[in-house]
């Protein structure tokens, strides 16, 4: 198990996963949900989503695809209500092993995202560096130890992270919204937070989006100081918190409290015909 402060290379997920330490993930449920949310997610490790599967898969692909066909077996498709296809079945289990299952549709999907990618100018920066990075490290006005794993760290011309992002919609505007809706902000100022700690520099940080539909569109974006000072404080706050409920051995749900509650504004307008309401 890998506790001390460092960083790490080629450190499978499940590894990664089991290590005692603080994450984004566990500090953006502790804010948007409960302390006893967090708690309930540090102690059950939740599994991955269909949707989250295929983006580790294209993540391999696009970052390191020597490494995919040791990572990934594509399922066969069988008719598994056949003998013959419940043979063939398990037989390709058995050959699988410990070896991520997807589809072949998936497949095709994550293979056409990465040759759009491979198209894309900032894809060269993706061959020099190093992919699924491990950093740990001690917060040092919490004394909390923290972990992330970069999707990339590129350190040759420049010290810069690179954070795929798979999407329904990658245009300027849409992906904005999601960087605040899905906390990416806040990720990428945690993990800012790490590689500083570890490597004593602040990075740059760019996503590197991919529609996850035809024709996989693809766009690159630069995270800017106004966001990223956003997402750093929002981890400050985080951190602190976490460390109150760990010290107090407290994590307390939603308010006990009765507590007054409406419609947003905009659905009351509409439903008293306010005139200014437009759809």
């Amino acid at each position: 198990m890998r506790t001390r402060p460092g960083i790490y290379y080629g450190v499978p997920f499940e590894e990664y996963r089991a290590i005692d330490a603080v994450n984004h993930s566990l500090l953006r449920t502790l804010e948007t949900k409960s302390p006893k949310h967090a708690l309930h997610e540090r102690d059950n490790p939740r599994d991955d989503t269909p949707a989250l599967l295929l983006g580790h898969a294209a993540h391999a692909l696009v970052l390191e695809p020597e490494t995919f066909s040791k990572r990934y077996a594509i399922a066969p498709e069988v008719n598994k209500r056949t003998k013959a296809g419940k043979g063939a079945w398990a037989e390709f289990c058995e050959s699988a092993g410990e070896m991520t299952v997807i589809t072949q549709q998936d497949y095709e999907t994550v293979k056409e995202m990465a040759t759009a990618i491979e198209a894309q100018r900032l894809h060269r920066l993706v061959r020099t560096g190093k992919a699924e990075v491990v950093l740990i490290w001690n917060d040092a006005e919490t004394g909390l130890l923290c972990k992330a794993r970069l999707d990339y760290l590129h350190q040759e011309r420049g010290l810069f992270v690179i954070d795929f992002k798979t999407t329904e919609d990658a245009r300027e505007d849409s992906f904005a919204y999601s960087i605040q809706k899905y906390g990416y902000y806040s990720q990428a100022g945690f993990y800012c937070q790490g590689v500083e700690e570890v490597l004593g520099q602040t990075p740059d940080y760019t996503f590197l989006v991919a529609e996850k539909k035809q024709p996989y569109a693809v766009a690159a974006y630069q995270l800017q100081c106004a966001t990223l000072s956003a997402g750093t404080e929002f981890c400050r706050r985080a951190l602190r918190h976490y460390a109150r409920c760990l010290e107090a051995d407290n994590w307390p749900g939603y308010p006990d409290d009765v507590t007054p509650i409406d419609m947003p504004q905009w659905a009351i307008d509409r439903e008293m015909g306010i005139a200014s309401y437009q759809m």
